[in-house]
């Protein structure tokens, strides 16, 4: 698997990856029906919208991840290499969900499963 998103929250791609994620940045991001179940389309239509986190936001604050680059490519290899936490449960985050296109959302001891 090379198409995975670690953190939905960084970067400038909504959590998406692949063809949508260019889509995004493009400028024409897919609608919420061609990304998700209609189930989980409905769920997160309705949710509380989470604020992504930018280099820099509205007032100008500096909103970086919490470690330098280098710490989170060597975090996001060990999860990988990990088969994405299944082999070492401890790197999951507790409130860790897993979403794509036909499953999900799982909750952590679901997606272990």
């Amino acid at each position: 698997v090379t198409d995975m998103v670690m953190d939905r929250q960084v970067g400038n791609t909504m959590g998406l990856s692949g063809i949508a994620a260019a889509a995004v940045v493009a400028g024409n991001p897919p609608g919420m029906l061609e990304l998700y179940p209609p189930f989980v389309a409905v769920e997160r239509f309705f949710a509380r919208p989470m604020k992504p986190i930018l280099d820099n936001d509205e007032d100008g604050a500096t909103n970086l991840p919490p470690f330098p680059s280098s710490v989170m490519i060597q975090l996001a290899k060990g999860v990988t290499a990990s088969y994405f936490g299944i082999d070492d449960a401890d790197l999951l985050a507790n409130e860790f969900a897993y979403i794509d296109q036909l499953l999900g959302p799982l909750d952590k001891d679901k997606y272990l499963q």
